[in-house]
């Protein structure tokens, strides 16, 4: 965990708090990422143990980050405490009143149908690259399943070939949000965008006989590791536009939803050739 010859006595009770999480099916990553940074931080201050003034300087440590991140962080800090003081009454636990407030949350942006046309427009005027021949296309599509699906970026990004079932027109959403899966139905168009898709990628000579697991939302060339969207950490250009649009049109296509609003609206045109599309 840390290097540091001063004895920690939280790195036992960590492991020991981890392990319990693990063995309820948490991931706790993020978790264990933060605990395990609090007693490196410790222990390169020669603290063994964690009390108020130690947790005041720590948290005082993180001010560059958002306040509701150094929420969070401290947050996860008083539930390992908590979870201490079961057998230990005398430790410490932070109290929430110093604690920063919570951020204020962005309000959704709504896209309309002339913007949803534009981003496509310029998706497919993207320049194809020699090691990402497909990227024009692989944008397209992001754009559409984002929009009409509202799926989220990784829900997106983890996305492989074997998750679209042509003959079902679904994509199935493995391990996301609480760490259950979903089958996602898709409207006709949507499903022919995927088929379009696959047989560009087809001609292009882009499969290999294994790569059904490898990610949907990819078109590198063979040589390049099969990562999703491997392009989405571009600079900003005409593409920055499209890369907001991967944040910001899932947030949108929920909040519609959450708010009762019908989503079947025709998409705006160039969806395909000389088509209009609706995607339900």
């Amino acid at each position: 965990m840390n290097t540091s010859t001063v004895q920690s006595v939280l790195r036992p009770i960590i492991s020991r708090y981890l392990k319990l999480q693990w063995a309820l099916g948490k991931g706790f990553d993020r978790e264990r990422r933060i605990l395990e940074s609090l007693d490196q931080w410790l222990s390169e201050r020669g603290a063994a143990d964690v009390d108020a003034q130690h947790f005041t300087a720590w948290s005082m440590s993180t001010q560059h980050l958002a306040s509701g991140v150094r929420r969070n962080h401290m947050r996860i800090v008083r539930n390992f405490c908590l979870y201490r003081r079961r057998s230990d009454p005398t430790c410490f636990v932070p109290g929430l009143q110093s604690f920063p407030a919570n951020h204020q949350l962005l309000q959704p942006y709504i896209f309309t149908e002339a913007q949803i046309a534009e981003l496509i427009q310029a998706a497919d005027q993207l320049e194809a690259l020699p090691f990402s021949p497909l990227r024009p296309q692989v944008y397209r599509l992001a754009i559409v399943l984002l929009y009409t699906t509202g799926l989220r970026r990784g829900e997106l990004l983890r996305l492989t070939i074997n998750d679209y079932d042509s003959q079902q027109q679904s994509l199935f959403v493995r391990q996301s949000k609480f760490h259950k899966s979903r089958q996602l139905p898709l409207s006709v168009d949507t499903a022919q965008e995927i088929a379009t898709y696959l047989e560009v990628r087809r001609q292009h000579h882009l499969f290999a006989p294994n790569c059904r697991c490898w990610p949907l939302t990819w078109g590198m060339s063979l040589s390049s590791p099969p990562s999703a969207i491997c392009t989405l950490s571009m600079s900003w250009h005409p593409t920055q536009v499209i890369a907001l649009t991967l944040i910001a049109v899932p947030l949108s296509y929920r909040y519609r939803r959450h708010q009762g609003v019908d989503y079947d609206d025709p998409i705006p045109q160039h969806l395909g050739a000389g088509t209009t599309a609706v995607f339900h």
